[in-house]
C-alpha cells in the first residue's frame, strides 16, 4: 500500500470515526473497534474470538454493518484515488521510446515497430468499431444517491492533495468532506423498491453525459498524438468508439419495458443529447470571438449566414450585438436550429449540425488559426457529434425468441396461413416462413383482432420504426435472446416486414436493423456456426444481410452458459465458438462483430477487457467488438473521468494490437500441438461439466442451496426493474436468471 494511499485512508476514517461519536455514540465507536479487535484474532488463529461476534444482538450488528458498509464505501474512493495516481505517475514517467504500457501511444508505436507504413496504421485505424453497451443488470446494489456523495467525496480528496491550498482553504474542504461522510451514514445504501425502467434510462444518461461525453474526443487527441509522434503526421483519424444502450429496450423477461416505455428512453436521450450540444455551442460562442475587423472573413462563411433563414425563435436584437463578429452570429443561429429540432426532428440533424461545425472548422483553418481547429472545443465538438448525435447511444431492442414464436403464431393464424404454427418440426417453420418473407404484403389487415401480446411487439417496431425515421442512428440492433434455429431469425424478420422496417422490392430488400442471434446455452455455442451456415443460406436472410452491408453480428452470453455448463465449460465453448463463428463468417467473405455479454464477476466473463481481447482467437480479431457494461461495471469504470479514459484507452490499445502483424519473435505452435491442446481443453471441459451438472441436477440439491446460500435474499434486493425470473412462476434453478445464481454462487466459494 502506497503512503499517499495509507495516509487517504486514515484521513477518511478519522472523519467516520467522528461521524460514528456524533451519530451512534461513544458505545458504537467501542463496539466497532472491539468487533475488529476479534475478527483480526480470528484471522491469527484464534476461533474463539468469533463466538463473541456470534453472541452480538440485532441492533449491535445493525450498527456494525451500517459503519462496516461506510467504511468500505469510503475504503473503495480511495482506492480509486489510488488508481488515478499510479496511473499519472506512470504517464509522467513515459517517454517517446518507452510509452506507457496499454496505452494507444503504445500500440501506434508497436504498429511503427512491426513495419506498418502511415498508409497501413491509417487503414487498421480506419476498421476499429467499438461499442460498450450500457445495461441496466441487477449488479449494482448502490443507491445513485451513494455513487454521486462518493464521486463528490474522491474530488474532494484530490483537492485536498494540492499543496498551494491556504489553510483555510484546507479547512473548508475537510468540513465539507465530514458533511459527506455524515450524509452517507444517514443515507440508505440500498433502495426500498424497485426501480423504475425510465429511471434506469436516467441513471445510464448520468455516466453518458458526464465522464463518457467528455472523455471520448481525449481519446481521438490520443489517437492524433501517437500519429505525430511516431509517423510525423496528424491526420484526421476516423473515432473508433460509440456507445450503444440496453436501458429501456431490454424487454426480455421484463413486463416494464412497454414500447411506451422505450419510446419515452428514445426521447430521453435526444433531449440530453440536444442539451449537451447547446451547452458546447454557448462555450464554443463564448470561445469564438473574432471580429470581422479584426481578421478576415472567408466568403463562404459570409454566404452561409446570409442564406440562412433567420429562425423564429432567435432573437433578431441579438443578431444586431453580433453584427461584425460572423462566428457567433453563425453559432446562434445553430442554437436556434437546435432549439427547433427538440420538437421538429426533420428540421435539423446531427448531420446538419456536423456540416455547420465543418464550416466553421475550414473558416478558422484558412484564416490562420489552424491550431483552434485541431486543439481546442471545436475539434472536441466535432467528434462529440460525430460520435453521439443527437441520440447519445443508439437503443438496442432484445426480447426471448420464445416470445417471437408466441406472437409470429398468432399472426399466422388470424391471417388464416397456418392455424398451428407451434406444432410444425423446424424445416417446416423455415418454408413457411420463407414464403411469408418472398411475399411483399402485410399478413394482417388494420382490423385484424390479435392477442395482447401481439398488440405490444407490434406497438414496439411501431417505436423502432418512427425513431429510425427521426434519427437513423438512434436504434441499433434486434437481439434474439436463446436463439436455437433459422426460424427463430426468420420470425423476427417477419415482424419486422410487418412493421415497415423490412422492405422487399424484387430480390433486394431494405432494412436499417441488424438482427444479432444471442448464443446463450453451452450446446447453442456449440451449434453456432451451422447456425451460421443456414442463416448465410437462407434467401431471405442473405438479402437481408446483403442490405446490411455483409455484416452478421453475433452476441454470445457468458452468465447464461456459466449457469448452464459451469465456469470450465463456459470459458471453453465461449473460445471456440469465437474462432468457429469467425471461419464460417470469413469462408462467405461475411464481417462479423462479436457482441460480449459479460458482466462483473469472473464467473460472468468479467475482468481486463483489454486482456480479454487479446486473449480472443486470432481469427475473431476483425477490428469490431461489442460488449455490454454492466451494473457496478458501470459506475467502477465511468465514476471518475480518468478511470474512464484510462478503460478506454486500454480498450482502443488492445484492439490496435490485436489487428497488428505478428512480431519476428512471436512463438508458433504447429497445427499437429494445437489439435492436441484443444483436444485437451475438449476433455476437460466435458469432465468439468459432467461433474458441475451432477451435482446441481441432484434431487435436492437447489432447495439445499437455496436454504443455505443467499440466492433468496439476493433475488428479492430491489436492485433494478427486471425480474429475478423470465417468466414468472416457481423461483426454481431452470427458470432462475443468470446473475442472481452466480450472484449467489460467487457468494458460496
Amino acid at each position: 500500500m502506497s503512503p499517499e494511499l495509507k495516509s487517504d485512508i486514515a484521513l477518511l476514517d478519522e472523519v467516520l470515526r467522528e461521524v460514528l461519536r456524533s451519530h451512534a455514540g461513544v458505545a458504537h465507536l467501542d463496539l466497532l473497534d472491539e468487533t475488529e479487535r476479534q475478527c483480526a484474532a480470528v484471522l491469527g488463529g484464534d476461533l474463539s474470538a468469533a463466538d463473541a461476534v456470534g453472541n452480538l444482538g440485532l441492533d449491535e450488528i445493525r450498527a456494525l454493518v451500517k459503519a462496516l458498509t461506510l467504511r468500505f464505501h469510503l475504503v473503495n474512493t480511495a482506492e480509486k484515488l489510488a488508481i488515478v495516481r499510479v496511473n499519472r505517475e506512470r504517464e509522467r514517467a513515459a517517454s517517446e521510446d518507452a510509452p506507457r504500457g496499454e496505452s494507444i501511444a503504445e500500440a501506434i508505436a508497436q504498429l511503427k515497430a512491426r513495419g506498418c507504413s502511415l498508409d497501413e496504421a491509417r487503414d487498421l485505424l480506419s476498421r476499429l468499431d467499438i461499442q460498450p453497451t450500457l445495461t441496466a443488470h441487477p449488479t449494482e446494489a448502490r443507491r445513485r444517491a451513494i455513487l454521486l456523495k462518493g464521486q463528490r467525496t474522491a474530488a474532494v480528496m484530490q483537492l485536498l492533495r494540492d499543496p498551494d491550498l491556504l489553510g483555510a482553504e484546507r479547512r473548508e474542504l475537510r468540513r465539507e468532506l465530514a458533511e459527506l461522510v455524515h450524509l452517507l451514514f444517514a443515507t440508505d445504501e440500498v433502495r426500498t423498491q424497485r426501480l423504475k425502467v425510465l429511471q434506469e434510462v436516467y441513471n445510464g444518461l448520468y455516466f453518458l453525459t458526464t465522464s463518457i461525453w467528455t472523455v471520448v474526443p481525449q481519446l481521438s487527441r490520443d489517437i492524433r498524438e501517437g500519429l505525430r509522434t511516431y509517423y510525423g503526421e496528424v491526420g484526421s483519424p476516423s473515432q473508433p468508439v460509440s456507445y450503444r444502450s440496453w436501458i429501456g429496450g431490454d424487454r426480455d423477461g421484463n413486463p416494464g419495458v412497454t414500447a411506451e416505455v422505450t419510446r419515452e428512453a428514445i426521447d430521453m436521450h435526444r433531449s440530453a443529447a440536444i442539451d449537451l450540444c447547446d451547452e458546447a455551442l454557448k462555450n464554443l460562442r463564448a470561445e469564438l470571438s473574432l471580429s470581422e475587423r479584426r481578421v478576415p472573413v472567408p466568403a463562404v462563411l459570409v454566404e452561409s449566414i446570409a442564406a440562412d433563414p433567420e429562425p423564429e425563435n432567435m432573437d433578431p436584437a441579438l443578431r444586431s450585438v453580433l453584427q461584425h463578429e460572423p462566428y457567433r452570429t453563425k453559432i446562434e443561429l445553430m442554437r436556434a436550429h437546435l432549439a427547433a429540432a427538440r420538437t421538429e426532428a426533420g428540421r435539423y440533424r446531427a448531420r446538419d449540425l456536423l456540416a455547420d461545425l465543418r464550416l466553421l472548422q475550414e473558416c478558422l483553418e484558412e484564416t490562420g488559426f489552424g491550431k483552434v481547429v485541431h486543439g481546442g472545443r471545436l475539434a472536441d465538438f466535432i467528434v462529440q457529434v460525430e460520435t453521439f448525435g443527437f441520440h447519445l447511444a443508439a437503443l438496442d431492442v432484445r426480447q426471448h425468441s420464445a416470445v417471437h414464436e408466441a406472437v409470429v403464431a398468432d399472426m399466422l393464424r388470424v391471417a388464416a396461413v397456418e392455424p398451428d404454427y407451434t406444432r410444425l418440426g423446424e424445416s417446416e417453420r423455415i418454408a413457411l416462413l420463407e414464403t411469408q418473407l418472398a411475399d411483399r404484403r402485410p399478413l394482417l389487415g388494420r382490423e385484424a383482432e390479435v392477442s395482447e401480446k401481439t398488440q405490444e411487439m407490434l406497438a414496439v417496431l411501431r417505436v423502432m420504426r418512427e425513431g429510425l425515421l427521426r434519427d437513423v442512428g438512434s436504434i441499433g440492433s434486434y437481439v434474439i435472446s436463446m436463439t436455437h434455429g433459422l426460424s427463430d431469425i426468420l420470425e423476427v424478420l417477419v415482424l419486422l416486414k410487418e412493421s415497415g422496417l423490412w422492405t422487399r422490392d424484387g430480390d433486394e430488400v431494405s432494412c436499417d436493423i441488424d438482427v444479432a442471434p444471442l448464443l446463450e446455452t453451452v450446446e447453442d455455442l456449440r451449434a453456432g456456426p451451422d447456425l451460421m451456415h443456414a442463416m448465410f443460406e437462407s434467401p431471405a436472410y442473405s438479402a437481408h444481410l446483403a442490405a446490411r452491408g455483409g455484416l452478421q453480428e453475433v452476441m454470445l452470453g457468458y452468465s447464461d452458459s456459466n449457469k448452464d455448463g459451469g465456469f470450465w465449460m463456459s470459458n471453453w465453448r465461449l473460445h471456440e465458438a469465437q474462432n468457429q463463428l469467425a471461419t464460417a463468417c470469413a469462408e462467405r467473405d461475411i464481417q462479423l462483430r462479436l457482441f460480449h455479454g459479460r458482466g462483473g464477476t469472473v464467473g460472468r466473463g468479467g475482468g481486463r477487457a483489454n486482456r480479454a481481447i487479446l486473449a480472443a482467437p486470432v481469427r475473431s480479431r476483425t477490428g469490431r467488438i461489442r460488449m455490454t457494461e454492466q451494473g457496478e461495471v458501470i459506475s467502477f469504470r465511468y465514476g471518475l473521468g480518468a478511470i474512464a479514459h484510462r478503460h478506454l484507452e486500454q480498450v482502443v490499445s488492445a484492439m490496435i494490437t490485436s489487428l497488428a502483424p505478428e512480431p519476428s519473435d512471436a512463438p508458433t505452435l504447429t497445427d499437429e500441438a494445437r489439435e492436441q491442446r484443444r483436444q485437451v481443453m475438449d476433455r476437460l471441459a466435458e469432465r468439468s461439466m459432467e461433474t458441475y451438472r451432477g451435482l446441481i441436477d441432484e434431487k435436492g440439491f437447489f432447495d439445499w442451496f437455496s436454504a443455505v446460500s443467499p440466492i433468496a435474499h439476493i433475488s428479492g434486493l430491489p436492485l433494478a426493474s427486471r425480474p429475478v425470473s423470465r417468466f414468472g412462476g416457481s423461483l426454481d434453478f431452470e427458470n432462475l436468471r443468470a446473475i442472481p445464481w452466480v450472484f449467489a454462487w460467487t457468494q458460496m466459494r
